[in-house]
This record gives structure tokens, sequence and C-alpha cells, in this order.
């Protein structure tokens, strides 16, 4: 690899992930802030790359033997993969390849890895799943790997629900519809109906 001389540690020639063009950058612009090399290096004819082409430069599909699409970029703390330019709202990158091969992803819904999977980093969408927010908490608790599977009721850092209200909400239910306790709680009629049948906040007695 041939290295020149320059302001900032010299230049090293490098290949463009995108099309294979081999050529010179600073080398301190090759790695990241650990030192590590970059996974995406462009050359100046692929800088507007669409996207698309950058997200899936990012997805290894051959290396597990589970058939998971592993994510190699930027990884949440929770395991989940991370991609937060060019697709409005979609930060999860399980999220985004379900987006690009099946879909717009229903409101309030959520993209669910199955239970054979429970890979947080695999993209495959036939490793994945449509749920609503019952499921996703299920998901969540049976794979160990989610902030509410350590922490609960008002500990949770976005509830929208307290002990007092629980017991409310509780006191309440036989005689009003859920309904009507979900717009007076500001959530939504099957939280009011867990609350209510203690399949949620199970510790408040």
């Amino acid at each position: 690899m041939e290295t020149i001389a320059g302001d900032r540690g010299g230049t090293v020639e490098v290949q463009c992930t995108f099309c294979g063009k081999l050529f010179h950058r600073y080398k301190s612009l090759t790695v990241d802030k650990n030192g590590n090399p970059r996974k995406i290096v462009k050359c100046n004819d692929c800088k507007r790359v669409p996207p698309e082409k950058r997200f899936w430069a990012m997805v290894d599909k051959t290396s597990s033997p589970n058939g998971c699409w592993l994510w190699t970029g930027a990884i949440h703390p929770e395991g989940y993969g991370q991609f937060p330019y060019g697709f409005p709202g979609q930060q999860r990158a399980h999220r985004i390849s379900w987006f690009l091969l099946k879909g717009p992803i229903p409101k309030h819904l959520y993209v669910l890895h199955k239970p054979e999977c429970h890979n947080p980093s695999c993209v495959n969408p036939d490793h994945l799943y449509i749920g609503d927010q019952f499921a996703n908490m299920q998901d969540a608790k049976q794979a160990g790997n989610h902030y509410f599977s350590k922490c609960h009721g008002q500990d949770v850092h976005n509830a929208l629900l307290n002990e007092q209200k629980v017991r409310e909400i509780r006191r309440d239910y036989e005689a009003n519809d859920a309904k009507t306790l979900a717009e007076k709680y500001g959530v939504t009629v099957a939280c009011i109906r867990d609350v209510a049948k203690h399949r949620s906040w199970k510790h408040v007695k």
C-alpha cells in the first residue's frame, strides 16, 4: 500500500466500496475515531451514492450459518443496527430492510424478529414479521435484550401511566368502557384492557 507524505499522516491507496476504483485518501479519513478502518469508503465519483446502495453495502448476507443477513454498520447498545440517514422516520436497520423489500410499515406496528432468529443485528426480511405493541413486548421479554425487559411500570422512561393511575383504571374499568378510559389517560384501548386484566403492571396490587 503506497503512502504519500501529507499534513494528515500522509495518504494511502484505498478501494471504493461501491465501484471498486482505487484512489488515494488522507490516512486520517480512512479510519474511525477508534482507529478502526471505515466500513464505507467512497471515491469522488460515488460521493452521492443513493441511501439504498449505502445501506446494502453494510449488509453481510453470507457469513451467518443460520441465513441471517448481518448488519456490519453502527450498532445500538440493544444490538440493533442503525442507519439514521436517508430514510425519514426509520433508523433501525431491520426496519429499513423491511421497508425496502416488503413495503411501508403500517402505523403503530413494529418489525419484529421471529422466535427462531432473535438476532437483533439480522436484517433478513424472511426472519422478520409485523406485530403490534403486545407482540413487541412479548418478543422483548423472550429475547431478554430490550430495555423493557430490565425495568417495568413507571420506571420505563416514556411511561404514560403511573401506579396511582393504574389503580384508578382498575377501579373504574367495570363502570366505564375502555375507550372512555383510554381518552382520559391518553393511552390506547389495548393498554387499558391490559392494565384492567392485569396483563401489564402486574406488580401493582
